[in-house]
């Protein structure tokens, strides 16, 4: 290890990984945004839609944050603890709920 993070091979892997992943889930956000969660790329002979394609980055979102808790690298519950934290405090700026 001979980074300056001071982290493993394994925990920047784990890292890059849910950067990917959220990327990903972003550019499907985005998709979505665009062109609503029903449509599909005109060129997709399957005609997967966009709100499938977005199920599809989040479980892997999902997978990823499972991956680093199991390792260690974060605590599941301090993860949750913030998301309840989110739940209450996202209520007074939500236009639409």
């Amino acid at each position: 290890m001979s980074n300056i993070n001071n982290l493993s091979d394994a925990e920047l892997e784990r890292l890059s990984i849910l950067m990917e992943e959220m990327a990903e889930s972003q550019q499907m956000i985005s998709k979505v945004i665009r062109f609503r969660y029903l449509s599909h790329h005109p060129k997709d002979i399957n005609k997967i839609t966009n709100k499938e394609r977005l199920e599809e980055e989040l479980g892997h979102v999902l997978n990823i944050i499972n991956m680093i808790c199991n390792s260690n690298d974060l605590d599941y519950e301090t993860i949750l603890k913030y998301k309840k934290i989110k739940e209450n405090t996202i209520k007074s700026y939500l236009a639409y709920n």
